[in-house]
């Protein structure tokens, strides 16, 4: 006699990962619009997933009081839509669709995404199309829209929290070295004749990887634009020739660790005027002008909150639960960010305890100080 065993359903994590390539696909995206920015939640069953590198890169996207499995940008016709997904496994389809019918209120599209092989019933459907929820099928490689979404109703703060949380994780990723000179590298190099990623690598003397983090770093600052200057990036590339600039002369600043704001204060201007383009910049800026004498980064990341939530969530992580407890900054925040910030003399304060380390107890942001540098303050010299 035949056994008869239930279908296999795919866990929730591996059709977060079917639908995220299905999104990135060339010739897929979402309904043929090409997709940008995507962003998988960092939910602890996708993090010690089996599919975790795939999922890549993971934020604490939320939408209000809720938190989406996934967002990305869609270019629809030429404007840019939000869109934000509830992904469902085996179970919970209702409670799927009233998810994702809260996250309409911060995207311009709202989908409930579940397996192909997942058999949907009309009152699903129905249900679907009631709430103004589009409900997507995926596959290990394609995706199916069932239901299109209702036009969008995005309430304005929630879509501008949501855009800004997006865009500030996608800048934190942008901006990955601690050197920030090599972004200049990246757009002098990419005023040469040569291809910029060798002239980076030949002259400059960096690997290729670190050519590639320079140059997508540039394109984040505004300097570039699909590898050529932009307009700002010209005006600034003149300026760097005025104070001295070159590939061959200036890389030496680098290779001995000097201090931009102490051993080239010309070029660490340049790069202060550029960073502080950058509204993150902006954001840890305006959190320390109410504390001359500074504060440590636990008190920095809740005034940034207060500020502007979204941003400072892209910026150090979500905040801590319960709200006594310290904020687990990101590495990237308390390492990266701070030794440019510092490199250039926007701050004076440098890298606290274990700041480059892991998550292993020996960083403390309750010990680590930011201070803003002299160089922002109107009492500096020439000012």
């Amino acid at each position: 006699m035949a056994v008869h065993r239930p279908p296999r359903y795919p866990s929730e994590a591996e059709t977060v990962s079917w639908l995220k390539r299905a999104l990135e696909a060339k010739n897929e995206g979402l309904g043929g619009r090409r997709t940008a920015h995507v962003l998988v939640d960092q939910d602890p069953a996708y993090v010690n997933s089996a599919f975790a590198r795939h999922l890549k890169p993971m934020g604490s996207p939320r939408i209000g009081a809720w938190r989406p499995d996934l967002i990305c940008t869609v270019d629809n016709d030429g404007s840019e839509y939000l869109a934000g997904f509830e992904v469902k496994g085996a179970s919970d389809l209702g409670k799927g669709v009233f998810q994702a019918s809260q996250y309409r209120g911060g995207v311009h599209e709202a989908y409930l995404c579940v397996p192909g092989s997942r058999s949907l019933s009309d009152s699903l459907v129905t249900s679907a199309r009631r709430n103004g929820i589009g409900l997507l099928q995926v596959y290990p490689k394609t995706l199916t829209l069932v239901v299109p979404p209702e036009p969008p109703q995005p309430e304005p703060s929630l879509y501008r929290a949501t855009r800004r949380y997006l865009l500030g994780e996608e800048t934190t990723r942008s901006l990955d070295l601690n050197r920030p000179l090599n972004y200049l590298a990246a757009l002098v190099a990419a005023t040469t004749d040569r291809g910029s990623q060798d002239v980076l690598v030949q002259r400059w003397g960096v690997s290729v990887p670190t050519a590639r983090m320079a140059l997508r770093g540039a394109q984040t600052l505004g300097l570039l634009h699909a590898g050529v200057p932009t307009a700002r990036g010209l005006a600034w590339a003149d300026i760097l020739r005025v104070v001295g600039f070159s590939l061959d002369s200036s890389r030496s600043l680098t290779a001995h660790r000097q201090r931009l704001a102490q051993d080239a204060p010309g070029l660490a201007a340049v790069l202060r005027a550029i960073l502080l383009a950058q509204e993150m910049v902006q954001l840890v800026v305006e959190a320390l002008q109410g504390a001359p004498a500074g504060m440590n980064a636990d008190d920095l990341a809740w005034a940034a909150h207060r500020i502007d939530e979204a941003l400072a969530r892209a910026i150090f992580g979500p905040p801590p639960e319960p709200p006594s407890e310290p904020w687990d900054l990101k590495p990237w925040s308390r390492f990266k960010l701070k030794a440019n910030l510092y490199d250039v003399g926007i701050l004076d304060s440098s890298l606290g305890p274990g700041a480059s380390g892991g998550r292993d107890g020996r960083y403390d942001p309750r010990a680590d100080w930011w201070r803003l540098g002299r160089a922002m303050t109107l009492s500096s010299p020439g000012v």
